[in-house]
Order: C-alpha cells, then structure tokens, then sequence
C-alpha cells in the first residue's frame, strides 16, 4: 500500500496539469473577442499612470463636496468620453450629482456640564464625528473609557443612549472614527469625543 502512494500522487499532478491550461483555454474562449482585446489593453504602466493622477496633491483630496471631488470626477468624465462610452448622467453628461444631507452641532448652544473646575465646549473639548439628529436629542447619556469592538454588557448600555468616549488622547484619528462608528452600529444615538488636542 506504501508504494502506491508515490505513483497515486504523481497522477494527481498529470491530470492537474493536463487539465489546467484547458480550463483556462475554455475560459476565454466564452468571452467575446472585444471583451479579450480590452482586456489585454490594460498594461501596468497605464495602470499607474492614471492612479497617480487621481492620488495626485492638485486633486485636493476627494471628501464630498469639495473642489478635489470636482477635479477627480471631471477627469474620469474627460476619459469615458475618449475612450467613447455613451453619457449616462445629468443633462446627457457623464456626471449624475446628488443630495447629501450634512448635520453639524451649534457649537455656540451646546456644551456638557461635568464635575470639575469647567464644562466641555463642542469644538474645543468635544467632537460629533457623526453629528446628533434632531429627533434623538431625548437620549441618556452614557461615559466610556477605552476603545475597541464593546463588548456584549456595554452594548446593552448605550443603546438608545449619547455615548461620550473619554479617552482617545488621540483626537479624531482613523481608528476613534472606527470605534464610533462600531458604538453607532450598535445603537448608539450619537457619540461625541472628548480630547485635550487643539488642532
């Protein structure tokens, strides 16, 4: 029985290989011939030119709305219409634009009373990654330490609850919008930061 095991292997790895190539052979051979011209169009080198166009500093970045949006867009517009893809946007144009409902805080009427020698002022003290719904103003409150995916016990807390998490010394960076967005996820009705930094 040990001695078959080599040759059972060595089969395996003929038939995988007389079988591979066909597969792909097959594979192409159901796409259309304009399908397989386009896609052996695409080189590396182009590939890197027009993702360093988008990624360039003149872009401005890209958050919505902003003039950097407006750049990137009107380029990826000007390419459709080179490579002659038919407009199917605003006004027969390659650009569909869209509402965006932005809520912001009144940073001059809302502000927490905390025990201590002064209260937290939004802008200065407090941050609402997400803004707070009108609607929702009628929440609790609830205090967090920490960061991270919460577990199960304080989920059940702040849900339906303003959630202010008072520690991230480190501001608004990426990973604080995570943890927001993880206590938003889980029933949270806002969530503000509380920070020491200035900028």
């Amino acid at each position: 029985m040990k001695s078959s095991i080599p040759l059972l292997i060595a089969m395996i790895l003929v038939t995988v290989w007389a079988c591979a190539p066909e597969s792909r052979v097959t594979e192409s051979a159901l796409l259309p011939e304009e399908v397989l011209a386009a896609a052996a169009s695409i080189t590396s080198e182009d590939y890197l030119r027009k993702i360093s166009i988008i990624a360039h500093d003149s872009m401005a970045g890209r958050d919505t709305p902003s003039p950097g949006l407006e750049a990137t867009a009107t380029w990826i517009a000007s390419e459709f219409k080179r490579l002659g893809l038919e407009p199917g946007g605003d006004n027969n144009s390659y650009i569909q634009r869209y509402e965006i409902e932005v809520v912001s805080p009144d940073l001059v009427s809302s502000s927490v009373e905390v025990s201590g020698d002064r209260g937290l002022q939004f802008g200065r003290d407090l941050i609402s990654p997400f803004g707070v719904m009108e609607d929702d103003l009628g929440g609790g409150v609830v205090v967090l330490s920490g960061s991270g995916e919460p577990p199960p016990d304080v989920v059940e807390q702040i849900v339906g609850k303003h959630v202010i998490v008072a520690s991230m010394a480190q501001g608004l960076d990426r990973d604080s919008r995570r943890f927001a967005t993880n206590l938003q996820r889980n029933g949270a009705l806002s969530v503000i930061v509380a920070t020491d930094r200035t900028d």
